[in-house]
């Protein structure tokens, strides 16, 4: 599967406000949340290695 014909199975419904749209949504939210913080912490290179 190509990354353009993944991105759009995925977008599609994300897009939604219903169903598996919203937790698709929440799910992307958190992790993005988690990357986030992990982020946040590097202080040095080699914190970011470490990532």
């Amino acid at each position: 599967m190509s990354e353009h014909r993944l991105h759009e199975q995925v977008a599609h419904p994300a897009g939604r406000r219903e169903g598996s749209g919203r937790l698709l949504q929440t799910t992307l939210d958190c992790r993005h949340a988690r990357e986030s913080r992990r982020a946040e912490a590097v202080r040095t290179g080699v914190d970011a290695q470490a990532l």
